[in-house]
């Protein structure tokens, strides 16, 4: 296997007492960065976080790699949705082929179908994280159709696609950029 440098689970249950300790409760925390299904520990963060009075919800953002494929972590998160206050942010970038290749390389919509029809069947809510492109904006409303096929899907994120760091110089100064009004007059329009 890989190895993966892992933030240490005391470290960051050090670092979100302190958050609480400094502002109060916690409405949503969010576990993200890279993937944080991979974490070691994370069921260990999971029932920590939805056990702790001082946290209300906690988001998970996820590819839905392991959801989709792996059944030991599907077991693993029908427990963590039976004690509820836990959704699923699932990267989905439409229902386009297009989209998908553009943005990750690959068609990966039969893995992100596989991934939210699992969460359903285990009962757990899932909000669909679309990143908007110029490839795929005209699909926002398919996307959005989409979800409503599914009565665990709580709703879309559509996240305008950001191209710091990710493009050369070149790339970045021909790339027309997409804002959040692009994506709302998109969905009117559709």
């Amino acid at each position: 296997g890989i190895a993966v440098k892992t933030t240490p689970l005391e470290d960051m249950q050090s670092r979100i007492e302190g958050v609480i300790a400094r502002k109060g409760e916690i409405d949503i925390l969010q576990l993200s960065g890279g993937e944080p299904t991979l974490h070691p520990r994370f069921f260990e963060l999971l029932e920590w976080a939805q056990t702790h009075p001082g946290i209300r919800y906690v988001l998970v953002n996820t590819n839905g790699v392991r959801l989709a494929r792996d059944n030991e972590f599907l077991a693993g998160m029908a427990e963590v949705a039976a004690r509820k206050r836990i959704q699923i942010y699932l990267q989905f970038d439409g229902t386009l082929a297009d989209g998908q290749r553009e943005l990750r390389g690959a068609d990966l919509r039969d893995l992100r179908e596989r991934a939210l029809a699992r969460c359903g069947e285990i009962g757990l809510p899932v909000t669909l994280a679309m990143t908007v492109t110029r490839a795929n904006l005209a699909n926002v409303w398919a996307t959005a159709e989409f979800g409503l096929r599914f009565p665990h899907v709580r709703g879309v994120s559509y996240q305008p696609f950001f191209t710091s760091g990710r493009r050369s110089a070149v790339e970045a100064a021909t790339h027309v950029p997409i804002n959040t009004a692009d994506v709302v007059l998109s969905l009117i329009e559709h």
